[in-house]
């Protein structure tokens, strides 16, 4: 008679699938588990592509959702979608990540469905609901319904207790997105074959070496930046293109129109500046390993940086993830044109002149976040 645990594991974006993919990879291969990876289709080719790098593809990939960017119907859709799919496996517990419209309809599907739900990286807060939007919303109604909080820090765990979480209710783990980049990381240097074809790829992509020539290395993609923010963005990267001739900026696009057309509008006719399409992950590791500093409006940037030494501006107001500023190579540099052309100049000032730490340490794990995770459902879920 089988014994193994049954766990579906929810993800709809990219950041989700590299973030559950080294815990996917913990359940496959752990006999008392049998696991259901399901994809909601959110942003499907974002990540099929971020998955296939791990070596993993969803058991079941749900019907994509056409919203039109409409947050009420995207969640409609998504709920009613997971809801069928977690009923038809009908499994014992239901394990969600983060913030995306993807987790909240995973994590209420289950409520509704009285099935148990782990919230991987739990308890990350800026107590703005607005900032980041929808996600802070997301993720505190997360936090209600769940019975593992997996919080990645003691400062999450500190803001879910605040909140009246039950304390024995939250395990703090560490992040499985340093898990993820060292798996990567481990990867590109332990195989030159496939260090040869990220760097001749690279190469072709952006009409130079990444590994001879000075970039800093820029994503943007947030719904709260939409239009007159990514307007400032934009034009405050075209200044610094300006000021710094001699240094490339290198932009892996989102395919949103909203920010492709006017990055291509201010951007585009930079000698210096090379627009590209979205990268694998594994192509964005070994970027992010190769370059001067990141400057990003994303979360999960902010968690890996740290493992690898490399300085970080961050283009919001606030952050939920306050260790990375602690830890002295994370900085806030605003949404405006001003605050991030000096935020930025004076990153890069101490970046090249040995200012920041140069020696690898994150405040968000060491690796072990997945098998902390496994162990935890291991003693919960025995039969």
């Amino acid at each position: 008679m089988d014994s193994s645990r049954s766990v579906v594991v929810v993800v709809g974006t990219r950041p989700e699938a590299i973030k559950m993919a080294p815990l996917v990879m913990a359940l496959k291969n752990d006999s008392g588990f049998s696991v259901q990876l399901v994809s909601s289709a959110q942003h499907n080719d974002l990540l099929t592509p971020a998955l296939n790098v791990f070596g993993l593809a969803p058991d079941v990939t749900l019907e994509s959702s056409n919203s039109g960017g409409d947050l009420s119907r995207l969640h409609s859709q998504l709920l009613l979608r997971l809801s069928s799919a977690i009923g038809s496996i009908d499994p014992d517990c239901v394990l969600v990540h983060g913030d995306t419209t993807t987790a909240l309809a995973g994590a209420t599907a289950s409520f509704y469905k009285l099935v148990p739900i782990g919230h991987v990286e739990a308890g990350l807060r800026t107590f703005h609901l607005s900032q980041p939007f929808p996600e802070e919303f997301n993720r505190q109604s997360i936090s209600r319904v769940a019975q593992w909080n997996f919080a990645p820090t003691q400062s999450a765990k500190a803001n879910l207790l605040s909140e009246g979480i039950t304390d024995s209710s939250i395990f703090v783990t560490g992040n499985t997105v340093v898990d993820a980049l060292l798996w990567i990381v481990n990867e590109i240097e332990n195989n030159p074959e496939l260090y040869l074809r990220l760097s001749l790829g690279l190469g072709d992509k952006l009409g130079f070496d990444p590994a001879e020539q000075s970039f800093v290395l820029f994503t943007g993609h947030r719904r709260e930046s939409l239009g007159v923010g990514f307007e400032q963005i934009f034009a405050a990267v075209q200044d610094l293109a300006i000021a710094y001739s001699d240094i490339r900026f290198v932009f892996p696009v989102h395919p949103n129109p909203a920010v492709r057309g006017p990055a291509q509008s201010y951007l585009e006719h930079l000698n210096n500046v090379h627009l590209i399409s979205p990268v694998s992950y594994d192509e964005f590791v070994f970027l992010m390993r190769l370059c001067l500093m990141i400057v990003t409006d994303s979360g999960g940037i902010q968690e890996e940086a740290p493992s690898l030494a490399k300085p970080v501006v961050v283009l919001r107001e606030r952050t939920e993830r306050q260790e990375g500023l602690d830890h002295g190579l994370v900085r806030l540099g605003g949404t405006s044109r001003p605050a991030i052309v000096h935020c930025i100049s004076s990153m890069l000032k101490d970046a090249t002149t040995g200012s920041l730490p140069r020696t690898p340490c994150n405040p968000y794990g060491d690796g072990n976040a997945s098998a902390r995770i496994l162990d935890t459902l291991r003693r919960s879920l025995a039969p």
